[in-house]
């Protein structure tokens, strides 16, 4: 897993920053999209939600380095306790 996606056309601002923040924490590329998949079906038109070009440039970037390997396994951190 490389990528997260932070960038959603329902998302608040308050959950894009939170997302930002958990791709940064892990290292992962701020990814998104519209969730666009035909006319009335989502309330995102398509092409509706900018997503910064840097993430197309990260995800090259990363496939370029990858070509021809085996991904690495992603493992999630154990859970937080909440008090």
């Amino acid at each position: 897993m490389v990528g997260l996606e932070t960038y959603y056309g329902q998302y608040t601002p308050e959950q894009e920053q939170a997302l930002r923040a958990l791709a940064d924490e892990y290292h992962l590329i701020p990814t998104g999209g519209s969730d666009f998949h035909g006319p009335g079906i989502h309330p995102t038109p398509l092409g509706g939600r900018h997503v910064p070009y840097e993430a197309v440039e990260r995800l090259k970037a990363e496939a370029a380095k990858r070509r021809g390997k085996t991904p690495p396994a992603f493992e999630l951190p154990p859970p937080v306790q909440e008090k």
